[in-house]
């Protein structure tokens, strides 16, 4: 995508520390964790914790996701209720 700074937000403490430290991880996400670290190393990528009242739109698409009630073009196309779930984001107290 080009991008030259990211930043993941997440409403899982664990993930975070786990992402951003060199704590070692639970086998059970282990390559998952290695596979952000080495990502990391490219720069660029940063990781913040957010309540989950602030995090509305990763909880809907996951759970969408998992129900397979999201289109698979959604990122390039979003559906309507995306605008609205990240105004609400982005107006959630911290």
């Amino acid at each position: 995508m080009g991008l030259t700074e990211v930043e993941i937000e997440s409403d899982n403490q664990l993930a975070i520390k786990l992402s951003a430290s060199e704590l070692v991880p639970p086998w059970e996400v282990e390559a998952v964790v290695q596979d952000i670290r080495f990502m990391k190393q490219s720069g660029g990528i940063s990781f913040k914790w957010v309540k989950r009242e602030a995090n509305g739109l990763a909880h809907v698409v996951a759970s969408k996701s998992l129900r397979r009630l999201l289109p698979r073009n959604w990122v390039a196309n979003p559906p309507s209720f995306v605008a609205s779930i990240l105004l609400n984001d982005c107006i959630s107290p911290l």
